[in-house]
């Protein structure tokens, strides 16, 4: 959809008497970034004749117009409501909406937060500062792991030391039905297998996109966590999606400065058998999360698959390259440019 007409259905909806209450309209958006789940734009809302507020400025995120997206936006609401009550460094929650009758697909509006991508603010900086700013980021997901998962699931502790594994794997098996990828289910039949090694004693919320491109840092250098799509789960799930992403990405040596911050500040190490194991579960979810995406039927547009192709190419090798070493298993998925 294109920003102005988004616009015009964003003021639609805001005159509406039950949303009356924020008593502004929108002005121009910008789009900030489009991706293959959700898309993202700044909004300055102006006071009209009813309201003597200031202008304020907002992100309003859309997700994609299904159930799913449905079920996402409503669970990055949560997320944001309660993670800012206990101080959780997130925005503030301004407005749900999951009826798509109004922008066509389910929309959040919340606190827009000024500053840099914490990759952006690394990539700039001198050694040290770099080396502080892997140790911010990598408290900033302890903190999220030490909070008590009952605060966003209250049934999060009734749950067996198997049973995240098992729904994780559950899930594969569910999203890889009917994907042509010669290989997947002899991996899927490796984790199967291997399930026994990976019990979750203490499950926890999971961001599950944790990576520096999530995080912002403001002005005074304090660290704000986007795009939350959380799950109760084990914690070497986020640890090792942070890490996969980022060598794939080409960038392990954040990736490993991560792991090696990650076991000083919770004293836990992560042996290699295990590690192993949460790297393969990793890759194939964030496989079986994108690749899709970019086929010809998917909701997005001709242009944006394509430079989500041309993106996606040497990440998928790498991955592939890590299935195999670890699995013994070549999963033949590639991405057509």
């Amino acid at each position: 959809m294109r920003p102005e007409q988004l616009r015009s259905d964003l003021a639609t909806y805001l005159s509406r008497p039950d949303v009356r209450h924020l008593g502004h309209s929108p002005g121009p958006l910008q789009e900030v970034s489009g991706g293959w789940a959700s898309s993202l734009y700044t909004v300055d809302l102006h006071p009209n004749e009813v309201s003597a507020a200031p202008a304020v400025r907002l992100v309003l995120k859309t997700y994609t117009p299904d159930e799913d997206g449905r079920a996402h936006a409503a669970r990055e609401w949560t997320a944001l409501e309660q993670l800012r009550a206990v101080d959780h460094p997130v925005p503030r929650a301004v407005l749900l909406e999951t009826d798509l009758d109004h922008l066509g697909r389910p929309f959040v509006l919340m606190e827009h937060v000024a500053g840099l991508a914490l990759w952006q603010a690394h990539e700039a900086a001198d050694p040290s500062t770099q080396a502080q700013l892997v140790s911010a980021f990598t408290a900033a997901l302890t903190a999220l792991h030490a909070l008590d998962p009952r605060l966003l699931e209250p049934t999060a502790t009734d749950q067996g030391e198997y049973d995240h594994v098992e729904r994780e794997l559950a899930q594969l098996h569910r999203d890889s039905a009917g994907v042509a990828w010669a290989g997947l289910s002899d991996v899927l039949g490796w984790l199967h297998e291997r399930r026994h090694l990976v019990p979750c004693p203490r499950p926890v919320v999971l961001h599950r996109d944790y990576h520096p491109w999530n995080v912002l840092v403001d002005g005074s250098g304090r660290l704000w966590v986007l795009d939350w799509d959380w799950r109760i789960g084990d914690p070497r799930f986020d640890l090792a999606w942070t890490c996969t992403l980022m060598q794939r990405s080409g960038f392990d040596a954040f990736a490993q400065a991560v792991r090696r911050e990650y076991a000083s500040i919770t004293g836990i190490g992560v042996p290699l058998e295990e590690w192993a194991y949460f790297e393969v579960v990793t890759t194939v979810r964030w496989l079986l999360n994108v690749l899709p995406s970019i086929e010809s039927g998917s909701r997005l547009d001709a242009a944006t698959r394509a430079e989500f192709r041309a993106f996606l190419t040497g990440p998928v090798r790498q991955a592939r390259a890590l299935l195999r070493t670890r699995t013994g298993t070549d999963v033949e998925v590639q991405v057509r440019t």
